[in-house]
């Protein structure tokens, strides 16, 4: 599952953020599993383990008990300090941000990592496996929420502009057949 690759590949114990996590149930799964597989204990998921989105305000009771971090936050202004996280996903966000704060956004994701810090993205593309599923594509064009249209590599130029670097090799070993996500690193900026 998605969750098993992210505690897989990921530094959960240098803090983990699922950025645009809507009700948490995400999150929750990855803080649930790391507390079943001996990663994190209980009282440590409020330290290590967030959900950002702005609209995460109510969320189930299990999230709350649990005590994973629900903070309100847009992807252009993270309510977070510089590099506090080892691990990110963000997914199916990316499409709804107005282009003009695309750049912005990618930028605000990348400060709040740490240098090697791994990022986990799924973004509908305009090419690639959804363009065979005319239902799929026509979704992804027609979604009037949808407002920035690009192919695999343009998120990937856009993306490594803000200083990450592709994974690819680790997105065949991370994806599920029903996924096709980006794999990135933050390494340290270059001096």
């Amino acid at each position: 599952s998605s969750v098993e690759n992210v505690l897989n590949f990921m530094n959960i114990r240098g803090g983990y953020v699922d950025l645009g996590g809507g009700l948490g149930y995400f999150s929750y799964g990855v803080a649930t599993k790391a507390i079943s597989q001996g990663l994190i204990r209980s009282p440590e998921v409020s330290m290590l383990i967030h959900s950002c989105d702005p609209t995460n305000l109510e969320t189930d009771v299990r999230i709350k008990e649990l005590g994973i971090s629900m903070d309100k936050g847009t992807i252009d202004k993270l309510p977070y300090e510089d590099a506090v996280f080892s691990a990110a996903t963000c997914f199916h966000v990316m499409e709804h941000i107005d282009p003009r704060l695309l750049s912005n956004s990618i930028s605000e994701i990348y400060r709040i990592l740490r240098p090697e810090s791994l990022l986990y993205l799924i973004i509908p593309t305009l090419d690639g496996r959804i363009q065979s599923d005319e239902e799929v594509f026509n979704q992804i064009i027609f979604d009037k929420t949808h407002l920035t249209f690009g192919t695999r590599s343009w998120w990937k130029e856009n993306f490594e502009k803000a200083g990450f670097v592709s994974r690819r090799d680790l997105e065949k070993q991370f994806n599920q057949k029903s996924m096709d996500g980006y794999l990135f690193i933050k390494f340290p900026a270059k001096t």
